[in-house]
Parts: structure tokens; C-alpha cells; sequence
């Protein structure tokens, strides 16, 4: 990439300033970083300016609007930020509370959205027939209403055979 101030050389340095309550990102190159850490010593503002100017930019933007409207758990109380603190929920609540927030850490852990978990071994027939029979169903229903007689009785059959298994 190249340095965004001087356009000449690769920029390697990555730098994050904030600019009338924005936060710019530039890529700059050493002679240019060093240019511009040169100018801001020399600059009359303090740390106390900088926070100052910082505290400004939060106070102006929806950061301030998230820190105040803290969503909490109608069931138990706790807030995202206390499960990030330890790691678990605090009922079953939090996780329909919480969901839009919990997606993103779920696919990072995870690499997806959705438990595709393993199945126990003793179970897997009975859980295999059971999903089986749920499409079975919604087939038949379907039958129903495009009145496929004809394929419903044979679903309907399906089904029975594998209820009383």
C-alpha cells in the first residue's frame, strides 16, 4: 500500500486519528509518521486536550445512546455486558434477550449460527424417525391441500409404519 501522505513510498504504518469525531484510518510510511509525530509534540495540546476532544466526539455520536440504553434480561437482570464477564447466561431468557447480540460470537466460536451438534448413538434411530415423521407430515399436509389423494394415502401409510415402530 502507499503512504497516503507522501504517495511515493509504502506505507506500512497503520495510524488511527481521530478528526472532528471521526476516526480516520491512514497508512503511512516511517518518514511521514515521523514527520507528523513531530508536528503534533510541537502542537501547544495537552493530554488533557486530547481526552477532552475524545469525551467531545462519544458524547455526540450513538456510542452514548448504547451505554445508557443497557439492555438487561426481563427474567434474571443481567446485562451482555455481565455474560461477556463470565462467560454464561444467566437463564434461559437471556438467550432471546441477548440474540441479536450473541450471532456474531456464536459464528466465531463456531463458524455458523445454527447447533449442528453431534447426536447421541442410542438415540440417533429414534431422533432420524422422528425428523422423518415431521416430513412426512408437512408432505401429507401438503397433499391435502393440492388434493393428491392418490399420494397422501400413500404418505399417510408411510406414516403409520413408521409410528408403530
Amino acid at each position: 500500500m502507499v503512504c497516503e501522505r507522501c504517495k511515493q513510498r509504502k506505507g506500512q504504518i497503520q495510524v488511527t486519528r481521530l478528526v472532528e469525531g471521526i476516526l480516520q484510518e491512514v497508512f503511512l510510511c516511517d518518514e511521514c509518521l515521523r514527520e507528523e509525530m513531530k508536528l503534533k509534540q510541537d502542537s501547544p495540546q495537552t493530554a488533557n486536550h486530547m481526552l477532552t476532544a475524545i469525551l467531545d466526539a462519544v458524547s455526540h455520536s450513538a456510542l452514548q445512546v448504547n451505554m445508557i440504553r443497557t439492555t438487561s434480561c426481563s427474567s434474571c437482570g443481567m446485562t451482555f455486558g455481565m455474560y461477556r464477564e463470565i462467560g454464561k447466561m444467566g437463564c434461559s431468557q437471556c438467550y432471546q434477550t441477548f440474540s441479536d447480540r450473541l450471532e456474531p460470537v456464536l459464528i466465531n466460536w463456531h463458524g455458523h449460527g445454527t447447533h449442528v451438534g453431534k447426536r447421541p448413538a442410542k438415540a440417533t434411530d429414534r431422533l432420524t424417525s422422528k425428523a422423518e415423521l415431521q416430513q412426512l407430515h408437512k408432505a401429507l399436509k401438503a397433499a391435502i391441500m393440492t388434493e393428491a389423494f392418490e399420494e397422501a394415502a400413500k404418505l399417510r401409510d408411510k406414516i403409520l409404519n413408521l409410528e408403530m415402530k
